[in-house]
């Protein structure tokens, strides 16, 4: 008896330190993946040229105010997010804005709203006088998530907006998108699993697509644009594997909430593909204006200096001068 419990406190204590000894390799993981996750975060944003957009004078709203969104998804700071991105672009379509502060504050004073489930109770009239707009945006959020398994992570973000005129009523614009990203393992049985899973994912969007018949106002919300696939941040650093591409999609993910930018691309492609139907409007300070990037002048060819041939001179040439002359001279002259 003795022998037996001192063999299965030995299987114990085996599987104590191979459990150590995983957590350790994936914290040392962890921590290798974490500084490099930073560094594409800091060098992915680009500028990219857009085409010049002349302003239409003839558009009777010249102001509008992008309202809280309604949110069907459980995260609760993606709402707000992608209702700043979209404040943000209207200017580009040559709208004026008003500060989101500034609307937050009027309608949680005047009507008492602060959700967007909440906008029910009021109209568009009302807000048109309230907030000194010619017209509102309503948003609805209904994906914002990123499901993260080591062989497959999906980034999906899907909204809907529409344009309404104060004065008016009517809806002047409406548009809802998809967008969908992907970082999934290449190599491998890994790879062909990552394969396999999305594809079944996009079936899975269509169907969606196909259940959810009720639009309204917001057409195209169906519609499902997919990013080219991410190659896996542990393969390209060699570290293959489903654990290690399971810690480093969660590091990535973890310094994205930290930073601000969780989901940021796919909202900001969302809202841009969506943003193209809008009619133009009648001006802003960046209407018309088309954003470039960086110009670098070439610095002109600063020609090599040319070190001056060294001679080497006559008394430091021993061995191939004879100094006796100049020794009888100076012995003379002194």
């Amino acid at each position: 008896m003795k022998e037996v419990r001192s063999q299965e406190s030995e299987v114990r204590s085996k599987k104590q330190e191979t459990r150590s000894q995983k957590q350790e390799k994936i914290l040392s993981l962890a921590a290798y993946l974490l500084p490099l996750v930073l560094l594409l975060l800091l060098f992915s944003g680009c500028v990219m040229p857009r085409p010049y957009i002349p302003p239409n004078p003839a558009n009777p709203i010249k102001i509008v105010a992008v309202l809280p969104m309604v949110n069907q998804t459980n995260d609760v700071e993606g709402p707000e997010k992608v209702r700043e991105i979209f404040a943000a672009k209207l200017t580009e379509r040559c709208y004026l804005y008003k500060p989101i502060q500034e609307v937050n504050q009027i309608l949680k004073h005047e009507f008492g709203v602060t959700l967007g489930s909440q906008l029910d109770m009021t109209n568009h009239q009302e807000l048109g006088k309230k907030l000194g707009v010619d017209g509102v945006i309503y948003g609805t959020l209904f994906n914002f998530e990123e499901k993260t398994t080591g062989i497959l992570n999906i980034r999906r973000v899907r909204a809907g907006f529409k344009l309404v005129d104060t004065k008016t009523g009517t809806v002047v614009w409406g548009r809802g998108q998809g967008i969908k990203g992907e970082t999934r393992m290449t190599e491998g049985d890994a790879g062909t699993v990552a394969g396999a899973a999305s594809g079944i994912s996009k079936y899975q969007d269509i169907k969606e697509g196909t259940d959810n018949k009720d639009v309204g106002d917001y057409a195209g919300v169906q519609d499902w644009h997919y990013l080219p696939p991410e190659r896996a941040m542990s393969e390209e650093l060699g570290q293959g594997g489903i654990i290690a591409g399971f810690v480093s999609g969660l590091a990535e993910k973890a310094v994205k909430k930290a930073t601000g930018t969780f989901l940021k691309r796919e909202s900001e492609v969302m809202i841009d593909r969506m943003l193209r139907t809008l009619p133009v409007g009648p001006g802003s300070a960046l209407c018309g204006r088309a954003k470039v990037a960086a110009v670098v002048i070439p610095m002109p060819a600063i020609p090599e200096p040319k070190m001056p041939e060294f001679s080497m001179p006559g008394y430091f040439e021993f061995g191939k001068r004879d100094f006796t002359d100049d020794y009888n001279v100076y012995s003379q002259v002194k």
